[in-house]
């Protein structure tokens, strides 16, 4: 489930393109705090 809301979140702002590679590095540090947190 956590996926398809990155992936969701990713699609959509990946299309406005001065956030896309922003997410490249944000979306793998919040997929990291997240584990950290058991989510």
């Amino acid at each position: 489930m956590l996926d398809q809301i990155m992936e969701a979140l990713g699609n959509a702002l990946g299309s406005i393109p001065v956030i896309g590679p922003f997410l490249k590095i944000i979306i793998p540090i919040i997929r990291k705090v997240l584990k950290i947190f058991g989510l």
